[in-house]
């Protein structure tokens, strides 16, 4: 029994690096570097982070306040259309 199990071990380890280096054979030694597609969204995101880092300064910096109005615009959906009543 305990050389069964011990067979089972050995052959689902070679299957599990069997399937591992398979997965690697992919790239082809290729790096792909992912960078965000530039859209709204995206460049919103990027002021946002830059208000964040001017930390207090950021409250009379008029690009930071139409950046967290449109973000709050954003979260409250006041830029869709309401819903019509049935």
């Amino acid at each position: 029994m305990l050389a069964r199990t011990i067979a089972v071990v050995i052959v689902a380890l070679g299957l599990v690096a069997a399937i591992v280096a398979a997965q690697g054979d992919r790239t082809n030694g290729e790096v792909r570097i992912l960078r965000p597609a530039a859209t709204p969204e995206a460049s919103l995101r990027a002021e946002l982070r830059r208000c964040r880092d001017l930390g207090p300064e950021a409250a009379g910096d008029p690009a930071c306040e139409a950046a967290w109005v449109e973000s709050r615009d954003r979260f409250l959906m006041r830029d869709r259309p309401a819903p019509e009543e049935r």
